[in-house]
C-alpha cells in the first residue's frame, strides 16, 4: 500500500552485524557481536527466545564491528561461520554447541581485509565453506562431526567475501 507495509513488529538486543536472517517453522534466526562474543540469535514473534554464544567474532574489522554470517538451517542444525573464520554448528531444537571447527588452524586459511563474510552451504551430509589457504580454498565438513570430508589443496587463494553455491 501507499505508505509501505504495516510494521508487525521489530526488535532490539541483537548486537552488532551484517547478516540478515533466516526463517525456518515460525522462527527468525540471526547472528550478532555483543563486545567481542559472537551469537546465535533465536526469535519468534518478535521475541528473543534464546542466544547461543560460538565464541569471538569481529569486534573491530576496519571500523566494521558485526557478524558477517547469516545462519544455514538444515535437518535440525543450524550453522555459522564466525568473522575469524570458525565455523559452528548449533542444534536447532536446543541451541546447544555440536561441533567447531577453526577453519585457519585446520586449512591454512588465510584472513582478508574486513574479514571472513560468508553463510555455509549445506549440500546433504556435508558443509560447505571457503578457508582460503593453500590446504583449502574449498571444503566440506560432515554434518554430524566437522571432521573434514574433502578439501581442495594446492590452490593458494584467500576466500573472498562470498558465500559457496552449487553451480
Amino acid at each position: 500500500p501507499e505508505g509501505g507495509p504495516t510494521k508487525i513488529w521489530s526488535v532490539e538486543g541483537v548486537g552488532q552485524g551484517y547478516a540478515t536472517v533466516a526463517v525456518v517453522d515460525g522462527m527468525v534466526y540471526t547472528t550478532g557481536v555483543f563486545g567481542t562474543e559472537g551469537k546465535l540469535i533465536a526469535l519468534r514473534d518478535g521475541k528473543i527466545i534464546g542466544m547461543s554464544a560460538y565464541g569471538r567474532d569481529v569486534d573491530k574489522g576496519g571500523g566494521y564491528p558485526g557478524t558477517r554470517s547469516t545462519p544455514t538451517i538444515a535437518d535440525g542444525r543450524i550453522f555459522v561461520m564466525s568473522g575469524f573464520g570458525v565455523v559452528t554448528c548449533f542444534d536447532q531444537t536446543t541451541g546447544k554447541g555440536l561441533w567447531q571447527v577453526d577453519t585457519f588452524t585446520t586449512f591454512g586459511g588465510q584472513q582478508i581485509g574486513w574479514n571472513v563474510a560468508e553463510s555455509l552451504l549445506v549440500d546433504g551430509d556435508r558443509v560447505i565453506c571457503t578457508p582460503g589457504g593453500n590446504k583449502a580454498l574449498m571444503a566440506a565438513l560432515d554434518v554430524r562431526s566437522g571432521k573434514t570430508v574433502w578439501a581442495t589443496r594446492g590452490i593458494d587463494s584467500k576466500s573472498a567475501y562470498c558465500s559457496p553455491v552449487i553451480a
